[in-house]
Parts: C-alpha cells; sequence; structure tokens
C-alpha cells in the first residue's frame, strides 16, 4: 500500500514537472524533459532534485545525478517510449545526440567540422539532433546553432586544453591521466542522456570526455555508434607516430591510457572508420570486438566540384603544390629532397603552409630555388594554379581533406602509401601512389609526370568523377544507415561499480572528490 502511495506522488511529481515552463541556455522557452527531476537555469546549470532509482545502475554514482524509472518518465515519453523506437513524426526519423570534444563555432580539425556537417544534414532529412560538446569553465550551457542543439559541457580536467596559453609540461601527462576514464564528465553525460532520451548515441571525439560518456550510455541501454578520425582512442597524440616512426603497436604509456577505452569500445554498437586503414588499425588492436556493424565511410565535404581550374600552357614546366603545415610527419623532407633531383626548367613546386620558426628556416635551407614558400594562401586558387598537388605523409594520416579538395577542382595529386589515401587517389587514373618506405618513389612519381606533360590534363574528367564521391549527401545516406541498424538493437550493458583508484596522483586529487564511486574499466 505504501509502496502504490509512493508511486502516485511520484506521477504526481512528474506530471507537475512537465507542465512547468523551463529555460534552455539560450534563452528559449522549452519543455519539461524530467530528465533528472530539475531545472535547466538560463545560465545552463542545473538545479537538481527528484527521485533516485537505486536498481538502476549509475554512471558514475555521485550526489545530485538523477535518475528517473522508466514507469515514472513524463508522459509525453510514455507515450513513445525509447524501445518503440518512434514516435516523431516519421516511420524513420531518430533522435541522435551527437557528441564530439568541440563544435561550431569552436572547431580546431576536421573531426568537428564533419560532425557539424553530419548534425545539420541529418537535421535536414527529419531527424532531431542535438550535440554535447565541451567547452571552458564549469556547468552546462545550452545554445542554438545552425538549428542544432548544442550543449556545451564544462570540461571538468586540470586545464582547459584548447585556449592560446600553454599547460607547463608537467601537467600534461597529470591532464591525460584524468582524461583516461573521466567519471565527472561521464556524469554530465548521463545528465545529458536522461534529459534528451536519444535513440543512439554517434560519438565522433572522446577527449574531454573519456571513455566514461560510453559507459553511461552503455548503462542506459542507449546504442553508441563511433566514428574513427584519428587514432586518439590508442593514442594520447592521436597519430601513433613517434620519433620519425610510426608505431607498430601502442607503447607502454599508451597501452596503460587507452586501457578504458579498448574494454568500453567492445560494447559498442556499430564502428565507422573514415578509411579502410583507420578502421582496420584499431580492429587489429583489439577494438570494437563487439561492434556488429564495421563499416568504412569517408568524409563528405561541403561544396560542388570546381572544373574551372586554369588550362595547362602548353609548354609550361611542370607546377606542383603542398598545402599543409610544414612538420615532418607530413613528409616536407623528402618532398624537398625530390625537388633537389627534379630539373628546374621542368617543374617547380608552391608550398602554401607555416610551421614554426626553426622549422621553416630548416625547410628552406633544405629547398632548392624552384621552391616556393608562399605562407597562408587561399588554397582554391593554388588549386586553380597548380597541375598536380603532393600529398607526402610519412604518418598513417587517417584522410587528409587537402587531396579530395584538389580533386574537386580535377587537380590530380601524388600522394604516399600511407593511411587513407590510398582511398582517395586511384593509381594511375586520378593521380600516383607510391610507397613512403622506397627512397626514390616519391621522385619517380613526379618524374612520370614530367616524361608525360599531357597526363596530368588528361586525368581530370576521372579526378572530377572520383571527387564527386566525396559529397555529403552520400557521406549522410551511409551513415543514416548505420544509426538506423544500431538504434535496432538496444541494450543495457551494466558494468560493476568499484572505488576510485587509490594511485591517483595528487595533483589530480585536488580538483576531483574521492568519496565516491565510479565505474571503472
Amino acid at each position: 500500500m505504501r509502496a502504490q502511495q509512493d508511486e502516485r506522488q511520484l506521477v504526481q511529481r512528474v506530471g507537475a514537472h512537465q507542465r512547468a515552463v523551463q529555460v534552455d541556455g539560450d534563452g528559449q522557452r522549452g519543455r519539461g524533459s524530467g530528465h533528472d527531476g530539475g531545472r535547466w537555469r538560463g545560465d545552463g546549470a542545473l538545479d537538481a532534485a527528484g527521485p533516485r532509482d537505486v536498481n538502476r545502475p549509475l554512471v558514475p554514482a555521485l550526489p545530485g545525478d538523477v535518475h528517473w524509472p522508466r514507469a515514472a518518465r513524463p508522459a509525453s515519453r510514455l507515450l513513445c517510449p525509447r524501445d518503440s523506437g518512434r514516435c516523431r513524426g516519421d516511420a524513420g526519423a531518430m533522435k541522435l545526440m551527437i557528441l564530439s570534444t568541440l563544435y561550431a563555432p569552436h572547431q580546431v580539425g576536421g573531426a568537428e567540422k564533419i560532425a557539424q556537417v553530419l548534425a545539420e544534414a541529418l537535421g535536414a532529412r527529419g531527424h532531431e539532433c542535438v550535440v554535447a560538446t565541451t567547452r571552458p569553465g564549469r556547468g552546462i550551457r545550452t545554445s542554438m546553432h545552425n538549428g542544432v542543439r548544442v550543449h556545451a559541457v564544462g570540461l571538468r580536467n586540470l586545464y582547459w586544453p584548447y585556449g592560446r596559453g600553454r599547460a607547463p609540461s608537467w601537467l600534461k601527462p597529470a591532464w591525460h591521466l584524468a582524461n583516461r576514464y573521466n567519471p565527472w564528465m561521464g556524469r554530465e553525460v548521463a545528465r545529458l542522456l536522461d534529459r534528451e532520451q536519444p535513440d543512439v548515441l554517434h560519438t565522433h571525439a572522446l577527449t574531454g570526455f573519456s571513455p566514461a560518456a560510453w559507459a553511461a550510455a552503455h548503462s542506459r541501454g542507449v546504442p553508441v555508434v563511433h566514428t574513427l578520425h584519428d587514432y586518439s582512442l590508442a593514442c594520447p597524440r592521436a597519430s601513433m607516430f613517434r620519433a620519425g616512426e610510426n608505431c607498430a603497436r601502442p607503447c607502454r604509456d599508451c597501452r596503460f591510457l587507452s586501457q578504458p577505452a579498448l574494454r568500453q569500445s567492445q560494447a559498442v554498437k556499430a564502428v565507422v572508420g573514415v578509411s579502410r586503414f583507420t578502421l582496420q588499425r584499431h580492429l587489429d588492436l583489439g577494438y570494437f570486438g563487439g561492434a556488429a556493424v564495421r563499416r568504412v565511410i569517408h568524409n563528405g565535404l561541403p561544396g560542388e566540384v570546381d572544373a574551372a581550374a586554369a588550362p595547362r600552357q602548353a609548354g609550361r614546366k611542370l607546377r606542383l603544390g603542398y598545402v599543409g603545415r610544414l612538420v615532418a610527419p607530413k613528409g616536407i623532407e623528402p618532398l624537398l629532397h625530390a625537388m633537389r633531383s627534379l630539373d628546374p626548367q621542368a617543374c617547380e613546386l608552391v608550398i602554401a603552409g607555416r610551421g614554426s620558426e626553426e622549422e621553416e628556416h630548416r625547410w628552406r635551407e633544405l629547398a632548392p630555388a624552384h621552391v616556393r614558400f608562399a605562407g597562408f594562401v587561399d588554397p582554391h586558387e593554388l588549386y586553380r594554379s597548380i597541375d598536380a598537388l603532393v600529398v607526402p605523409s610519412l604518418w598513417q594520416d587517417p584522410l587528409p581533406t587537402t587531396a579530395i579538395e584538389a580533386m574537386r577542382h580535377g587537380v590530380p595529386a601524388i600522394v604516399s602509401d600511407r593511411g587513407g589515401l590510398p582511398d582517395i587517389v586511384l593509381d594511375g587514373k586520378t593521380g600516383r601512389v607510391y610507397r613512403a618506405s622506397e627512397p626514390d618513389a616519391l621522385l619517380h612519381a613526379i618524374q612520370s609526370l614530367i616524361d608525360r606533360p599531357g597526363m596530368a590534363a588528361a586525368m581530370a574528367p576521372a579526378v572530377l568523377e572520383r571527387a564527386a564521391h566525396f559529397d555529403i549527401g552520400r557521406m549522410a545516406d551511409d551513415y543514416e544507415e548505420v544509426l538506423l541498424a544500431a538504434q535496432a538493437d538496444r541494450r543495457a550493458v551494466p558494468l560493476p561499480l568499484i572505488a576510485a583508484p587509490s594511485a591517483m596522483p595528487s595533483v589530480v586529487a585536488k580538483n576531483v572528490s574521492s568519496n565516491i564511486e565510479i565505474e571503472v574499466p
């Protein structure tokens, strides 16, 4: 009898909560979500209050982290529970939470851009997309960006790594140790999942959130799809490149730091690699052993192909281009060595990009006279002025966009066989692919275009046709299939709760509470 009274009181509280008017972080009026019985204030912070379902696995179990029992969810969600899979106006519509370390307008790399492009593309198709990202400070701030609701979570770690200032080198290992499995960020993701009730969590970059974000989804039965944009799950540098060489396997430190990600990845429903190499590399290392869907989906870029490149002038020397940072892993040194062996009357090279002052001085000393350093330039103007782009990567670059952008202008590319480059260029049809491990292979690839003056121009039609593959529409189609497949398989994956590690460094312990239980893989 007492239990029935408690249940009636709980349902009454849910009804009252649902009728309450809430304010999102962008100042817009929103419906009561019932995510934790609290209210999202205008400043993005959370007032937590309400019952806790003690029988539900918590990830992590922290004070104020409140979870609704399924039977006590708000009425709007009871009419279309997650297990039914639909109830968004369209039988094929999903609600997706896209998780990315950074997001527009605060972007750094390609992974964040793809997350934004995908969120907006899927939203235009009728799916409801919300984004979880990180920011400096504390609390959660909610805003709208191009029609997508963005929850910016204050990073709970020792410092914000994406600001202008540089953290002391001695503090970085402690930061990565805290990022190994960050239960406080896991709690924030758990709150967002309870609030938004997505059908699928699609993660693009876990840095900052840590694998605790996966654990939060696993314990709630929310299927996870992860896209591999780099090697950050296995290497804090995200490159698996050290001392001028690609790592054959993770070093001891990387194995220790990546252990939670390795374990949590086993419950991920679907994994996507932006290239064949990137996906296979992680599978070979033991990641995503339980993923029913393993697929390669090449990134799509905004815009259209541009065939208006400047026509090649008869008798003009071969003009090559390089676009990117002037750092050793990008292969700038072997490119300059190759140029030293080529006839200056037959070819020239324009380098667009910058490096550190020390590096630039080194490369300028090495470069022959027919190499010009242009600094930062409009890459599209450069593509219209060159005959071929050179991408001489030494590291396993997952999927360099520079080669794709050049091909959109009808420009073939000479690329190494590292990472995802062979996925982009079809050797002999849309450019040349050479073995980076062979000393003179790059030289011979360039010489083959010099010896056949019309070869680069003749490739243009095939280049434009290949470039059309790297389209946002095609990318959205492929992801839609994967996300729907993941949504069809929902199952909670509870993991044991164990005490927080006692060996946590004091510099980390000062920033967190020690009297809690966390779920550690």
